[in-house]
């Protein structure tokens, strides 16, 4: 049982280290590494992951609208970035790990800062409810539930990767690993 668990572990490792070096010279993409190409990619996918929310709101084919072009941004910048916040440590170099881990604080930092300004805003609209004398929220129906989760499944999925083309200063992003 465990020869064939570990060549099933060498078989997936070979796997991992093949896509690793086809993504780390992979040139398709270079079109959106350049840095003005990556922020402009990253803003509008931001901009998508917080309109998503907005869209369900009004309507379900709105905000599915939304959510998909902000998973197709997400996965262009991806692509662009060549994964490297996806890839496992391992397969990247000091300097690679560096600008992740950087990368990833200022990250999390940034989804610290929207769910706190999200909180507040909640807070201040319960504020609002209360001295109204409004004690329910009438047309609260699927459409709006939606809006809810998106508010926060959004920017979860998307910052990292956008945080980090945003703050790319290499043209290309870690470029070749083996460079």
């Amino acid at each position: 049982m465990s020869r064939k668990s570990d060549a099933y572990k060498a078989s997936q490792e070979a796997k991992i280290a093949a896509r690793v070096e086809k993504l780390m010279s992979d040139t398709s993409y270079d079109w959106l590494r350049s840095r003005a190409a990556l922020r402009t990619a990253a803003a509008i996918t931001m901009l998508l992951s917080l309109a998503t929310p907005v869209g369900f709101w009004f309507s379900q084919i709105l905000g599915l609208i939304c959510a998909g072009l902000m998973f197709i941004g997400y996965l262009l910048l991806r692509t662009a970035t060549r994964e490297v916040a996806e890839l496992p440590a391992k397969y990247l170099d000091e300097r690679q790990l560096s600008i992740r881990n950087s990368i990833y604080v200022r990250s999390y930092q940034t989804l610290g800062a929207i769910y706190a300004a999200v909180a507040l805003i909640a807070f201040g609209f319960g504020i609002y409810l209360d001295s109204s004398n409004l004690t329910t929220l009438s047309g609260i129906g699927f459409d709006q539930m939606q809006a809810a989760v998106w508010v926060f499944f959004g920017p979860l999925t998307v910052v990292p990767t956008v945080v980090y083309a945003f703050l790319s200063d290499e043209n290309p992003p870690l470029a070749r690993m083996n460079s």
